[in-house]
């Protein structure tokens, strides 16, 4: 089979595309037909991202990993329900929705800048929500080191934030053998394979809506949008 290009991994904002179908079948699930395409540019449910709004040849489809994959190699799969799926080599058209994919990396690129800025004060990210509406990431205490608390912190985290906001630092991804690495400015390389904007100028609106810690874990609401293109 021809390998596919997952597009998505490197251009955040290539919203359609004209391609090949390289495989196709039947999910063993019931969720009936699914394609695979040459080259993919939506982002399938993952790593606390939700996924793409996509349309194939103008009718709805799913994106999803297939199936004991995940991550910047797993190959994609768009599934079709029970509208027929075009025969393998076929030529196609697919879209995403651009308002939503701006906002998930939006959203998912405010996740990595909490990362980066709770760090300065002894609290390590562990994992994250990045949905619209319930985005969060949980923090523990960073290399055993009793971290700052939460309500003394506050607001100086937003104030810093909103600093490095405006700074706009370049938001870089890479691939180094088959782990995908993301970097806002000169910060650490964080293991990622989610969509982001491409600097931080791009986010508006970003706010933290509550912090609690709750045995030894911080969980810090947030929101954020992007910039009309």
């Amino acid at each position: 089979m021809i390998r596919q290009a997952n597009r998505y991994l490197d251009d955040t904002y290539l919203f359609k595309c004209t391609t090949k179908v390289i495989e196709t079948g039947r999910d063993h699930d019931g969720q009936g037909l699914w394609v695979a395409l040459e080259e993919n540019i939506a982002h399938p449910q993952g790593g606390g991202q939700p996924s793409d709004r996509v349309t194939l040849n103008g009718s709805r489809a799913e994106p999803v990993f297939a199936p004991d994959g995940f991550g910047a190699m797993a190959p994609v799969r768009l599934r079709l329900g029970e509208v027929e799926a075009p025969v393998e080599g076929a030529t196609v058209d697919i879209e995403i929705d651009e308002d939503s994919r701006c906002r998930h990396a939006a959203l998912h690129t405010g996740g990595h800048l909490l990362h980066w800025v709770l760090q300065e004060f002894g609290w390590q990210a562990t994992k994250g929500n990045h949905f619209p509406g319930e985005s969060r990431v949980e923090f523990r205490a960073k290399d055993g080191e009793p971290p700052a608390p939460w309500d003394e912190i506050a607001e100086t985290v937003a104030a810093r934030c909103r600093a490095l906001l405006a700074e706009a630092p370049r938001v870089t991804a890479w691939m180094e053998g088959t782990t995908r690495l993301t970097r806002i400015g000169e910060t650490e390389n964080v293991p990622c394979a989610g969509t982001h904007v491409d600097h931080l100028g791009r986010i508006d609106a970003f706010a933290l809506i509550g912090g609690k810690v709750k045995k030894g874990i911080l969980k810090l609401r947030y929101d954020a949008t992007h910039i009309a293109l």
